[in-house]
Parts: C-alpha cells; sequence; structure tokens
C-alpha cells in the first residue's frame, strides 16, 4: 500500500519511491520495476515447440487417463514415445496455424505475524508460430494489461484486501506498469522515461497529496494517467507552477504499441 512517506523513500537511483510528474501523473517507481515485463518477452521472443496435446483414449483406452495426459504422466506408464507422438494432437488456431504456449503470473508476498503470505494472478497463452517483432509487442502488451487488471482485482478481493488496504487500483499503479512494459522491451530507458514525465519536486508531490488525498483514493480502472488539479507550489518564496511549460499528456512512447486483440495472434490456452 503506498503512502505518503514514499513521496520522500529514496530508490537505489536516488529518485523518490513515488513521484508526481507533469506528464504522467503519480508514478510509482517500484511498479516500473521492468523485471516483471521482461521475463514476459523474454519468454515470447524465445518462444517454443508447436503445443500439443497427447490423446491418451487412442494409447491404451483402458486407463484411467484424462484426455490431455501430459508426457511425463505417459512416460512413467511406459508408454512407447512413438505411440506419443502417433497419437499427438496439435493445438492449432481456427485457420490452423499452429502455436507455443506462454504462461505468465504478478505476485504479491506479504508478512502476516510470523506466516508469509502469497497469491499471484495469471494466465496461459497459445501464441501462435512466425510473429514478426512488432506483432509480438503488441501481444506482449495485451497479455500484460490482462494480467495487469486481474492482479489489481485479485488485491481488491478478499481476504487480499486485508493485507493490501486500499492499493487496489491505486491511480498510479496500471500507468506505473505500462512505463515499466516500455521500458522492458526497450521502447525506452527509464532515465529517459523519468525525464518525458518531469518529476516534480518532493514538496509540490507532498502538497499534492495533501491537497487530493491519497493515491489509493482516487481509483483508475485505465492505462492513463490522472493529473493533480493544480501544480502549484505554494510553499516556495513565490508560487510556481512546476509544470507549466509542460504540455501535461503522456509522452508518445507510451501509446507507440497498440495491444493485441485475441484471436488471429494469441488466444487463451484452451483447458482440457
Amino acid at each position: 500500500m503506498t503512502t505518503r512517506a514514499d513521496i520522500f523513500s529514496k530508490q537505489p537511483g536516488g529518485e523518490s519511491r513515488l513521484a508526481y510528474t507533469c506528464n504522467l501523473g503519480w508514478l510509482d517507481l517500484g511498479h516500473m520495476n521492468p523485471s516483471g515485463p521482461a521475463e514476459l518477452w523474454r519468454n515470447m521472443l524465445a518462444g517454443g515447440d508447436d503445443a500439443y496435446i497427447i490423446d491418451a483414449v487412442k494409447i491404451n483406452p483402458s486407463a484411467a487417463l484424462a484426455l490431455a495426459a501430459p508426457r511425463a504422466v505417459l512416460s512413467k506408464l511406459n508408454v512407447p514415445s512413438e505411440l506419443i507422438e502417433k497419437n499427438r494432437k496439435f493445438i492449432t488456431f481456427r485457420d490452423g496455424a499452429r502455436g507455443f504456449k506462454l504462461e505468465y503470473k504478478q505476485s504479491m508476498h506479504k508478512k502476516f505475524g510470523p506466516r508469509r503470505f502469497s497469491r499471484s494472478a495469471g494466465g496461459a497463452y497459445l501464441i501462435r508460430q512466425g510473429l514478426t517483432l512488432e506483432q509480438k509487442k503488441s501481444v506482449a502488451l495485451a497479455i500484460y494489461m490482462e494480467v495487469s487488471h486481474g492482479f489489481e482485482r485479485m488485491q481488491g478481493s478478499f481476504p487480499q484486501s486485508i493485507l493490501t488496504g486500499d492499493s487496489s487500483y491505486s491511480q498510479e499503479d496500471l500507468i506505473s506498469n505500462l512505463v515499466g512494459f516500455h521500458i522492458a522491451i526497450g521502447t525506452i530507458s527509464r532515465e529517459s522515461a523519468l525525464i518525458a514525465s518531469r518529476v516534480v519536486t518532493e514538496q509540490l508531490a507532498a502538497q499534492i497529496w495533501d491537497r487530493e488525498g491519497a493515491v489509493g483514493k482516487m481509483k483508475n480502472l485505465e492505462f492513463k494517467p490522472m493529473f493533480a488539479k493544480s501544480t502549484v507550489n505554494a510553499a516556495s518564496f513565490v508560487s510556481v507552477d512546476e509544470c507549466l511549460d509542460q504540455p501535461k499528456i503522456p509522452p508518445p512512447f507510451l501509446y507507440s504499441v497498440k495491444p493485441a486483440q485475441k484471436g488471429a495472434l494469441f488466444m487463451d490456452y484452451p483447458q482440457f
């Protein structure tokens, strides 16, 4: 849960953990950490073998096996590998194209007394083989957005909400995630993203918090920034609008990749 103290809590790079910016509103530099989306992006680039299931019924009708029995299960039952290959069924898109399986999740970890409480939200997807680099970015973004929404909903549901408070869909969460995604795929560097967003002083950030309330009280369900009503630093010797020379709109890099729609390029991995 983000607190006012986070404005003055320093990250390894010297920046505040929570910062207000002229062009992206509140940013949580923890959510901007690209390690999560970087894992998704690595797996997207790495690809995988064509996904398939094994028709266990054809191999051994009397065996109590599910239709999609994993290869490992069949191997333990000493089913010959050639028989497995003969009875495999590729998982395809509607047009018959094959794909590989990709899984991605986001997790939270909290201490509850002596115990460590962990929960995650994620999904499994079939990714079409042979996508271009731009198509892979588009699919990765769509997956990242979907899982991010799932994670925020999970945080806000019982019993997680007991530990997370008003953290779910806090106004800086999704926009910070989106910046972190672009850092992960190489659209922009962390330093350049902060420069483009124009971070205000900690003094002004604290004033905005005090004037408009905690970031978690104002929910943001979109990957778009929410802006403060005023960016005037009233505590300075002469009141100064720190964002006077800024456009107060998201920098172009933020929407340079469009999320793909499910269907042609990727889809939910079938449940068997």
